[in-house]
C-alpha cells in the first residue's frame, strides 16, 4: 500500500512521542516503511544485520516492542509466525492461501469503528482467499 505519510513526517511523529531515533531505530523504521511484505522478525533482523553487523536479535525485539507499545507498529501472528506492519494509516489485510502473500487493503471510512466503540488504537481485518496473481497463474 502506498504510504500517505512521508518518511520524514513519520519520523517526526515518532520523535513527538519522545522516542530517541538511534541509528538502529532509524534503520528498522526505514525498512518497515519501505516494506510491503509484512516482514517477520527474522527478515527485519537479517536486513539490519547486513548493514549493522553488531545488531542483536534481542535489540530488534526490544525496539519492535517499543514501536508496538507506542502505536507505530502492529504485530500479528499468521501461519505460525509473527509479522510486523508499520502503522501509517488504517487498513485491512488479505492473505493469499496459494502464495501466502499478505496484501494491504484500504479500509472504507463509511462506518468508523471508533464512533461506535470509543477510542481505539488500531484494528485490522484479515480476508483470506486467492490473489489475482495466483488466479491468473491457475488459468494458464
Amino acid at each position: 500500500m502506498k504510504q500517505s505519510t512521508s518518511f520524514d513526517d513519520f519520523i517526526s511523529k515518532v520523535k513527538d512521542k519522545k522516542i530517541m531515533i538511534t541509528s538502529l531505530r532509524y534503520a528498522m523504521l526505514s525498512f518497515l516503511y519501505n516494506s510491503s511484505s509484512h516482514p517477520t522478525v527474522n527478515a527485519i533482523f537479517n536486513d539490519i544485520k547486513s548493514k549493522m553487523p553488531n545488531t542483536t536479535l534481542a535489540a530488534i525485539y526490544k525496539n519492535l516492542s517499543l514501536f508496538e507499545r507506542e502505536g507505530f507498529v502492529l504485530e500479528f501472528a499468521l501461519l505460525g509466525e509473527k509479522h510486523y506492519d508499520l502503522m501509517t494509516e488504517s487498513h485491512d489485510h488479505f492473505l493469499c492461501v496459494s502464495c501466502k502473500k499478505i496484501i494491504d487493503l484500504p479500509t472504507s471510512p463509511d462506518t468508523p469503528v471508533d464512533e461506535r466503540f470509543g477510542v481505539i488504537n488500531y484494528s485490522t481485518a484479515f480476508h483470506v482467499g486467492i490473489c489475482k496473481e495466483c488466479q491468473n497463474k491457475e488459468k494458464i
